[in-house]
Parts: structure tokens; sequence; C-alpha cells
């Protein structure tokens, strides 16, 4: 039975939102894994909040432009991949999302995330790099207790901008203690905030 299946990937296949049998889609309730990524999607319909089960989600490289509210009823979600888009705006339902734990805007539209980001207290990777943000929600890092990978390279947050939110010392502690381990794995490991913020601007 179709209805049973757990895992579908429809990558880089030239769909378009219009081509895809959305309702069909949606009763795969199954389905933790969905990836769509590489097509000509524009949206994704308000029948995606459905897919009860979804763990991941991939709609990176498409052209959509934001994400439907109904987003906030996938609680099961724990990674959610969307960079490559054209998404000027995240609906603050993202916040209803308690399970994500990695999430991947880089390369949109943005100029800010909702305030709803500091419910997401299982986050630990958060991706904004390349979009025209210039801060963060004021609760990320003392809310989002997990969060240990920050990538902010092209937005224009800088060190002083983070240095002023709360929590951002026990973040950057545990930031450190992560690049720590992977140092065997790495060269040239900066002990630096080498993330994306710049220390200053320079104008």
């Amino acid at each position: 039975m179709l209805k049973s299946i757990t895992k579908l990937f429809l990558n880089a296949n030239d769909l378009s939102s219009e081509s895809i049998s959305w309702e069909g889609l949606s009763s795969l309730k199954s389905l933790t894994i969905l990836s769509l990524s590489q097509n000509n999607l524009v949206f994704l319909p308000s029948t995606i909040g459905r897919l009860v089960s979804l763990q991941k989600l991939d709609v990176a490289n498409n052209k959509i432009t934001q994400l439907p509210d109904e987003l906030g009823f996938l609680n099961q979600l724990q990674i959610l991949q969307g960079g490559n888009n054209r998404i000027n705006s995240i609906t603050s339902c993202i916040g209803n999302c308690s399970s994500l734990i990695e999430v991947d805007f880089a390369s949109n539209l943005l100029t800010e995330l909702p305030e709803t980001f500091g419910n997401l207290q299982s986050l630990k990777a958060l991706h904004i790099s390349n979009n025209g943000i210039k801060s963060l929600p004021a609760t990320i890092f003392k809310m989002c207790s997990q969060l240990s990978t920050l990538n902010l390279h092209g937005t224009e947050i800088t060190n002083d901008v983070l240095r002023q939110f709360e929590g951002w010392g026990d973040f950057d502690k545990r930031r450190r203690l992560k690049h720590q381990k992977q140092i065997d794995f790495r060269i040239g490991c900066s002990g630096g905030f080498d993330e994306g913020a710049d220390e200053s601007k320079q104008n």
C-alpha cells in the first residue's frame, strides 16, 4: 500500500507546484522523509501540515517564496531544509515545530526571523547565510539552549550585535566545545567566532 511508505524522494524532477497531487501526497500519513529539492516549486500548500509523522522535509533549491502556517502542525519535524529559494519571510508558526534540530534557510531573501524561533528548544543548528538579516530573535541564545552551530556568512550580523544577546556566553561555550571536538577533522580551525559575523563592519 502506498499509504504505508515512509520515505519519498522526488528530487530533480522538474516538478512545478501545480504538477504535484498535494491531496494525494498529504494522505501519506506514515511519511517521515519528504524530499522535493531541485525542482521548480514556487509554494507549498497548506495540506503539507497533514503529514504529521514527517521528521525531515527538504525543499531546498526551488523557487519557493513562503511557507504555509500549517507547517506548525509538524511537531515531529527534526530537519527542515529550505536553502536556495526565494523565501522572504518565515511563518511565526514555525515555533510550534518543537522537535526541530536543524534548520537551513541559507541563500534566501530573509530580512528577519520570527521571535518564535526562541521556542525551538531542541534546535542545535541554524543556517541562515546569504540573507539580508541584520539581527536575530531576542531570546534565541537564552531559550535555544542546545544551539551550537550558527552559520551567518553573508549577513549583516556582527559579533558586536551577538554579544549583546542574553545567553550569548553560554552559546559561545557550546560552539567552542563543538569546534574542539572537531579539531582532529579540521585544518586551521579558528579560535574566534567564524560563522560569518565580522568583528565590525568596514564602511
